[in-house]
């Protein structure tokens, strides 16, 4: 619809245009006009079924109203409630003071840590709870299945199978260096 508007904005309209714009307009106006009349006419058959049936008139809506505005009453004035009083500005010399005085307790603090130094031994029990005995292990280690011969790399799943690869690509020479083909090349 908005097609219309754009085709009467450009310079070079077209008497040809301009008709068949005004027709489809007269045709959709004259569409809904007619509408309207057929939903009006429904009504009225509908209606007039209903007094046949009923032997009565039904009941006819009341002829619309001139809407009366309510008088207002006036609204009496009310008092704004008052202000919360502002809370004064914060000084630069107010605000370097308080910047100070943290400094200072940040640099007693350190200090302090710093007045009692620990002996290397103080933290021996801590640190034996934190060490790990690893016993050797007895015997040979169990084989590991691989699907190449000699190679102990475990192939059977496909992620055993992307871990491979991945070392490959990480242990082997950059790829420019390479001279022979990959492995998994047949």
């Amino acid at each position: 619809m908005n097609a219309w508007a754009s085709i009467l904005a450009r310079d070079e309209v077209d008497v040809i245009e301009f008709v068949v714009i005004l027709v489809i307009l007269a045709i959709g106006g004259i569409a809904g006009a007619i509408q309207k009349a057929r939903q009006k006419k429904a009504e009225q058959e509908a209606a007039e079924g209903a007094k046949r049936e009923t032997g009565q008139a039904p009941p006819q809506r009341p002829a619309p109203r001139p809407q009366q505005r309510p008088q207002r009453r006036p609204v009496p004035q009310q008092q704004p409630p008052p202000r919360p009083a502002a809370p004064e500005p914060v000084r630069v010399r107010d605000e370097l003071r308080i910047q100070q005085q943290r400094r200072r307790q940040i640099e007693a603090e350190r200090a302090r840590r710093l007045a009692a130094p620990k002996s290397p031994q103080a933290d021996t029990a801590a640190i034996e709870e934190r060490v790990v005995s690893v016993e050797p292990a007895q015997g040979p280690a169990p084989p590991v299945p691989s699907l190449a011969g000699g190679l102990d790399i475990g192939l059977l799943t496909p992620a055993n199978a992307r871990r491979a690869i991945v070392m490959h690509e990480i242990l082997a020479p950059p790829k420019a260096l390479r001279r022979d083909a990959e492995i998994w090349d047949l």
